[in-house]
């Protein structure tokens, strides 16, 4: 039986921000390793096209786009979107992140590195919070 070749830990990345945190985003991007795993989200207001941002491969990038505000539909209709608070995206894509890749139990060959701006946001600030006090999963 061959022996199984030795697996390199793989670091998984959380890159979350807005549109104020592009240069601290793209700078973080540019020091992680050529097998580094991950997602960042930014979040921004509807209009706003993202700059193209230089990540690894195995990096997606994906933009949130915050609704700026209600769009009337024909007559009959309801409003077809209702105004989104700053952050309230951001925050739901972390949350979600968290819960599908942070696992229970420490992996000792997964890392894991979060960076998260938007702190213009309770609910980010919140998120923050909650991620800090569990260091033994980051």
């Amino acid at each position: 039986m061959r022996p199984s070749p030795r697996r390199r830990t793989v670091e998984h990345i959380l890159i979350a921000g807005e549109t104020e945190d592009l240069d601290a985003i793209q700078q973080v991007l540019c020091l992680l390793p050529a097998h580094t795993f991950g997602q960042v989200y930014v979040e921004t207001d509807e209009g706003v096209q993202l700059p193209a941002l230089i990540a690894p491969a195995r990096v997606t990038i994906t933009q949130l786009r915050r609704p700026a505000s209600t769009r009337p539909e024909p007559a009959d209709q309801e409003l077809s979107a209702a105004p989104v608070t700053r952050g309230v995206l951001l925050a739901q894509a972390i949350t979600g992140w968290t819960a599908e890749w942070m696992p229970d139990e420490p992996d000792a060959e997964r890392e894991f590195t979060i960076w998260i701006g938007g702190r213009a946001s309770d609910q980010v600030n919140g998120l923050c919070r909650r991620l800090a006090a569990v260091p033994e999963r980051l």
